[in-house]
């Protein structure tokens, strides 16, 4: 166990092969309360701050996801949606993502399904 919170969590790269997995998951996950995954991304705070603009860091809790676009704005990659995921946490950990960087990233959460969503892994990725 990583022995950490939401809120240590700098960015997360979660499932998203529909829309609804996506939330669903911010609820498995811990990163809303169960029923309230829709809240979650209507307040922003799984936006990133760059998008939110003035809105950024007034929120209670704040989680940017996603932020290259999730699995469904590469095409959903089967068989490879877990190396996509990783590849984003690397780029945001070694501060090359350019645009959708998170800055100061030094947590970062993937968390991936398949196989009818009978498989799930999550892995936390960090840097000191």
């Amino acid at each position: 166990m990583a022995n950490l919170k939401p809120r240590d969590l700098q960015g997360a790269e979660v499932h998203d092969c529909f829309s609804i997995t996506e939330i669903v998951a911010y609820e498995i996950l811990g990163l809303a309360e169960p029923g309230k995954g829709v809240e979650l991304v209507k307040s922003g705070a799984t936006a990133l701050p760059q998008v939110r603009g003035e809105k950024a860091g007034k929120l209670p809790f704040e989680i940017p996801v996603n932020a290259g676009g999730g699995l469904i704005a590469d095409g959903h990659p089967v068989g490879a949606t877990g190396v996509r995921q990783v590849f984003e946490a690397y780029q945001q950990l070694t501060e090359q993502a350019g645009a959708r960087q998170i800055e100061n990233a030094k947590r970062f959460l993937t968390f991936n399904m398949g196989g009818s969503l009978t498989t799930s892994v999550a892995m936390i990725w960090g840097r000191d």
